[in-house]
């Protein structure tokens, strides 16, 4: 990393802060150096809530304008503030353990899906419940589109919501939907399955792509953004990409939607991890990925073949979250089956 000379004073001193995070040293490292121009970019840790109440950090999620953060905590929802760690809202309604969580990128809400298959979707201003629903299975993912439109995974199905007729509509899949994501115009739904199938829909849930990876899927995520440009990740052609995949044995694939419903695979941006993993993030900004672990209590920061190794933690990690926009550092979100919630940023310096 570049000296703390060179460093805003806030980023020095949390880069000392984090010195202990770094004891071991980073094994495998061969630095995040600047490629192409790039900005050296390297994590530093913001805040720690350790949770204590014996409920775990299963999923947590950004505000779209990443000053807040939502996690899970048995119950309840808890929601913080992404600079100091304050509590700001403790949501509460649910009668089993959250299990699922996602903010609405557009409008004031929070959705929540508890162990017993409930639903609830709370305004943010007010902290009150403002729709509340029963699933008819297991709810094991949540993804809002940019018009507030929600998708719920579960078990061989997947539902669609909408405030407009607030209810919520079901589809048959062929497996246990394990992650969703809306594209950036919310047109099309990405579908990540356990059996390893990958299903992209359209806004009603019509089926218009799909091919199986081979493993179960964890994360899926898309290349795009609202001005039309791809992530840093796809080298000189950011737009060459549409879709990555990430699956449990650590593979990491990308793919290119065609027209008339088919798609290629890219390998050349194609990634073998060296672990399992619970999740892998893209920071779009940055082209960066974060892998977190799935046997070593590790998460891992990717950044165009090298590897810096972020942290080692007391427990098992169970998600993993990021946030980035062009004007804002990007932020990562680690939870932990203990309930500690580990939240770091980004810093760096363009050279």
């Amino acid at each position: 990393p570049p000296p703390p000379s060179r460093l805003p004073s806030a980023a020095a001193a949390a880069k000392s802060r984090t010195r202990a995070l770094f004891k071991k040293g980073v094994a495998k490292v061969k630095g995040i150096g600047v490629l192409g121009g790039r900005k050296q970019l390297y994590p530093v840790i913001c805040w720690t809530h350790e949770g204590g109440e014996g409920y775990s950090a299963r999923d947590a999620s950004f505000s779209s304008d990443g000053a807040s953060v939502a996690a899970t905590c048995g119950l309840f929802v808890r929601i913080f503030d992404t600079k100091d760690g304050a509590v700001t809202q403790r949501l509460k309604g649910h009668k089993a353990h959250v299990v699922r969580l996602c903010f609405s990128s557009v409008s004031k809400r929070i959705a929540a899906a508890a162990a017993d298959c409930h639903v609830i979707i709370w305004s943010t201003e007010s902290g009150e419940p403002m729709f509340h629903w029963f699933e008819a299975s297991r709810v094991s993912s949540l993804s809002f589109s940019s018009d507030a439109d929600l998708c719920i995974g579960g078990e061989r199905e997947f539902g669609l919501w909408s405030e407009a007729v607030a209810r919520s509509t079901s589809r048959k899949t062929q497996s246990v939907v394990a992650c969703c994501s809306w594209s950036v115009e919310g047109e099309r739904l990405a579908l990540g399955m356990e059996s390893g199938k990958v299903s992209v829909r359209d806004v009603g849930g019509r089926e218009v792509y799909q091919w199986d990876v081979g493993e179960k899927i964890v994360s899926i995520g898309w290349n795009e953004s609202k001005n039309g440009s791809g992530s840093a990740r796809g080298g000189r052609a950011p737009n060459a990409w549409n879709l990555f995949v990430a699956t449990e044995m650590g593979l990491v694939k990308h793919f290119m939607l065609m027209h008339g419903g088919g798609c290629q695979e890219v390998p050349e941006l194609n990634t073998k991890l060296e672990k399992r993993t619970v999740g892998v993030c893209l920071i779009q900004t940055t082209g960066h990925m974060v892998v977190g672990g799935q046997d070593d209590q590790s998460a891992h920061l990717h950044a165009y073949g090298d590897v810096l190794l972020m942290c080692e933690l007391k427990s098992k990690i169970l998600s993993v979250t990021t946030h980035s926009t062009v004007a804002s550092t990007p932020l990562i979100a680690i939870g932990c089956e203990n309930g500690a919630l580990h939240i770091f940023k980004l810093v760096g310096s363009a050279i």
